[in-house]
């Protein structure tokens, strides 16, 4: 099942957009959190839908909540179906998507059932003041209609960890000195020479990614965070922000800690890999 939002109805549909009711709405913004081992979502669902009227045809079983979740490169199609306003979880396997997942969501018809409908457009009334002003609705069709909600599943996606960076040399920087730009995909870090060297030489060390995380890597996280929390909408644009984003949630972490203890919870508490390096070396 996918509506297009612009789609011409016969009868009044509440959605974005459309001034089909007055001071009507419905939408259900979806939310998930990955397993540990990234092979399953977990989707939460909320549906806010505002009309008495409608509610009680969903009461009476005469009409559902349900959301259609599409990916179109797998051929992957769900559908879930509820009753409930709040609370409502669904699971995908991730090796069921790649790519786009769609997410929208309706308050579907089930019965064939006249609906006596409040705050509609005078469009809709009937011009005789005592008309039969009850709309029939037929079994599958569709009274409300959120905006559709999409989602990128990609292999390692929302792996964080130092393949979201990328390190690059700068020549015109000072020794020592080195800068974030967050304005692509992944997070580039541009560094004086001496910083690349040292990098360079860690790479082959035993606990070169321990050192790089609690120096460089941890700053530009602390970075990054701060970023986010400054430009919310930047989780619309860039790979390295649905990252953060999306570890955040899984990782349970409260926006309104201190950047640096959502940076080290981000990276798992790096400074602990400390310790191992101390007691390797006594």
């Amino acid at each position: 099942m996918r509506n297009n939002s612009q789609k011409s109805y016969p009868y009044p549909v509440i959605r974005e957009s459309h001034d089909d009711f007055y001071d009507e709405t419905f939408s259900a913004e979806p939310d998930f959190i990955l397993s540990a081992d990234d092979n399953i979502a977990t989707f939460t669902l909320n549906y806010n839908l505002s009309s008495r009227t409608i509610k009680r045809q969903i009461a009476n079983e005469n009409a559902t909540y349900l959301t259609v979740f599409s990916c179109r490169d797998t051929f992957f199609h769900k559908v879930f179906r509820t009753s409930e306003e709040a609370g409502n979880t669904v699971e995908i396997n991730t090796d069921e998507i790649y790519g786009k997942l769609t997410v929208e969501s309706f308050v579907y018809i089930t019965e064939d059932v006249a609906i006596d409908l409040k705050n509609i457009n005078e469009e809709y009334l009937p011009k005789d003041v005592f008309a039969d002003k009850r709309f029939e609705y037929s079994a599958g069709s569709v009274i409300a209609q959120s905006k559709v909600w999409s989602f990128d599943f990609i292999p390692g996606l929302f792996n964080f960890n130092q393949s979201l960076f990328q390190l690059e040399l700068d020549e015109e920087l000072p020794n020592g000195e080195w800068l974030v730009s967050t304005d692509q995909d992944k997070i580039i870090i541009k560094a004086a020479k001496d910083i690349i060297n040292i990098e360079t030489r860690l790479t082959d060390h035993k606990y070169g990614e321990s050192v790089m995380d609690n120096s460089i890597y941890f700053a530009a996280v602390m970075h990054v965070v701060q970023e986010l929390s400054d430009t919310p909408e930047l989780v619309d644009e860039f790979h390295w922000a649905k990252v953060v984003d999306q570890m955040k949630i899984q990782k349970g972490i409260n926006d309104n800690e201190p950047v640096y203890r959502i940076a080290s919870k981000l990276m798992d508490q790096p400074f602990s890999e400390l310790e191992n390096m101390i007691e390797a070396e006594e």
